[in-house]
């Protein structure tokens, strides 16, 4: 099944299903409201049109309340996402998209090792190949 398009605030629900498998609305409405003031009544119509989007689907309860469980792995929908934004904000460059994330962030000493470290393997890994 082909990834939709999250919208920034539907990657907030998502993010916290990934994390914690499923969701019922008022748990996804308490974590929501830590990032600002979010009506009840609108995190329910984001969870229902995040199902007609096949974003999620409802799974079985033993009580009333739904809950919510993501359609896609995160790995999935991120690939999907990146892939969409090489296309079309990167004119198909990969690169392009990796220099400017790496220009637009104060990286710690961590995050260049770990950089550095993956681009050993890709490069172990091609080597291997020839």
């Amino acid at each position: 099944m082909a990834v939709k398009n999250p919208t920034p605030s539907e990657m907030v629900a998502l993010q916290y299903l990934w994390e914690n498998r499923t969701a019922s609305v008022p748990e996804l409405h308490q974590h929501i409201c830590k990032a600002g003031d979010v009506g009840y009544t609108t995190v329910l119509k984001r969870m229902q049109r995040m199902e007609e989007k096949g974003l999620v689907k409802r799974v079985a309860t033993d009580g009333r309340a739904h809950r919510y469980q993501a359609v896609s792995k995160s790995k999935n929908t991120r690939k999907t996402l990146v892939k969409r934004l090489i296309e079309s904000a990167f004119d198909n460059s990969a690169n392009a998209l990796i220099q400017h994330a790496i220009d637009q962030q104060d990286l710690s000493p961590k995050e260049i090792v770990e950089i550095r470290d993956l681009l050993d393997r890709v490069e172990a890994s091609k080597a291997k190949k020839r």
